[in-house]
């Protein structure tokens, strides 16, 4: 003789498939392009206008930053140049960089 299985009854298995699920997703690191600075293409020395290109290259990204001695310079948008009028800058080495976000 066999035994009846048990059957569940309808809510019980509405509860067992509506509850909620914990899901553990690892966050996603967006991609960087790599920025370049173009022009000028080596040291420069003015008390006047410097025209900066950068080159950015990996993907598109929503704004690059040039960084002047680490702090933002300017937001650039395609094709990533810059007028900087250095003649207000103190005098001495300043570094530049760009940055992709």
């Amino acid at each position: 003789m066999s035994t009846p299985r048990p059957v569940l009854p309808p809510w019980v298995v509405a509860v067992l498939l509506s509850a909620p699920a914990c899901i553990d997703v690892p966050g996603i690191t967006p991609v960087q392009g790599e920025v370049r600075i173009r022009t000028p293409e080596a040291t420069a020395y003015t008390r006047g206008v410097l025209d900066l290109g950068l080159e950015v290259t990996g993907h598109r990204p929503d704004r690059v930053e040039l960084l002047r001695d680490g702090e933002v310079l300017a937001v650039l948008e395609a094709p990533y140049t810059y007028a900087w009028d250095t003649a207000g800058e103190t005098e001495g080495e300043h570094r530049l960089r760009g940055l992709s976000l």
